[in-house]
């Protein structure tokens, strides 16, 4: 027997489970005993992925593998992002965000070192401490971006500056 769509009912008629292949790829869906999609489970040229859904049928849990990376992301009962999880070529980051799908908060671990970062509401980036060989960082950063204070630790040496409103230095030391 072939098809391009297998649809798996139950006794009582209600779709459970389809098999399906289109231009897209191929998924397998798995429905609940209301007829409502629950899990969904994907692979095509890209990759590979897999959406877990709540009663309401909103995507709660995505896990995918594509070429560049692999990623998992949760989200709450509206649809927003919370948690971004994820492995790219050079390292692995976790993202946390806010009710309004931005980022809030980033943890890095890269080639070079580790990376924390921290937003504002509109995902200005306002922190952000580096640890890479031979150096440490620490950037604060006012609301516009520019203003702020970097203390660093460079080849067992310190270092700190303040920068006024347009990125210039207006303190260092040493």
């Amino acid at each position: 027997m072939c098809a391009r769509k297998f649809t798996l009912v139950d006794v009582n008629g209600v779709t459970r489970a389809e098999l399906s292949q289109d231009k897209a790829g191929s998924s397998l869906g798995m429905f609940d005993e209301n007829g409502k999609k629950r899990a969904k489970m994907f692979a095509n040229k890209s990759g590979s992925g897999l959406s877990l859904r709540d009663e309401n049928e909103k995507v709660r849990v995505v896990l995918t593998a594509i070429k560049t990376k692999t990623c998992m992301m949760l989200h709450d009962a509206n649809g927003n992002l919370y948690v971004n999880l994820g492995v790219v070529k050079d390292g692995a980051r976790l993202i946390l965000c806010n009710a309004n799908n931005k980022a809030g908060g980033m943890f890095a671990m890269t080639k070079t070192g580790p990376i924390l970062a921290l937003y504002d509401a509109n995902q200005n980036e306002r922190a952000r401490l580096n640890i890479s060989e031979g150096k440490s960082s620490l950037v604060i950063k006012g609301k516009n971006g520019k203003a702020g204070i970097a203390l660093a630790v460079i080849k067992d040496r310190p270092w700190m500056t303040m920068s006024d409103a347009n990125s210039k230095p207006i303190w260092l030391a040493p």
